[in-house]
């Protein structure tokens, strides 16, 4: 009686396997996403309409 169903094991496993991927992700693409973001950034406040906001 203490089995766990397939359907939550199989589930564990696939939220293991996101977490993983996505902490390994997140460590590779972090400086990416800031280094866009700060070229976004900088090229959206080159215009007046986002100044004013």
């Amino acid at each position: 009686m203490n089995q766990r169903p397939p359907e939550t094991t199989q589930l564990t496993l696939t939220n293991i396997t996101l977490t993983a991927l996505s902490t390994v992700y997140i460590k590779l693409g972090i400086k990416k996403l800031l280094a866009r973001a700060a070229v976004l950034l900088g090229f959206l406040t080159k215009f007046p309409l986002f100044n004013s906001l």
